[in-house]
């Protein structure tokens, strides 16, 4: 039996081929924290590049506990209420570990009073 592979994303935007029985499942939950019509954003100390706060869901962890949990850690911010906004699969390579995931990315809105217009 063949192995296939998928094209994953490298953190420096270019491809990397990685075997399929090596992919790492990773269902993540971030979010779109918007105050004063700005989106936050967080820079990674050792890429440069911007991200939205959020991460990783544990086992037995609900996706809205991720977030508040997430936002806390990543920002000092206690979010509450938020609002579905988007849902992203993509396979990327983390070079510094050497490990390829099969992401499932959930995104979040949060504003101070819950609402926001997305055009």
């Amino acid at each position: 039996m063949s192995v296939s592979e998928v094209e994953c994303i490298t953190l420096d935007g270019h491809t990397k081929k990685f075997r399929n029985d090596r992919l790492i499942l990773r269902p993540a939950a971030y979010a779109l924290i918007v105050h004063n019509d700005k989106l936050l954003l967080l820079k990674m100390r050792h890429t440069g590049k911007y991200h939205l706060p959020g991460g990783g869901i544990k086992i037995g962890e609900r996706m809205e506990e991720t977030l508040k949990r997430e936002a806390q850690e990543e920002t000092g911010i206690e979010i509450d209420l938020v609002r579905f906004a988007h849902f992203e699969e993509v396979f990327f390579y983390y070079d510094p570990s050497d490990r390829a995931y099969h992401g499932l990315h959930f995104y979040f809105i949060w504003t101070k009073w819950g609402l926001v217009l997305l055009f």
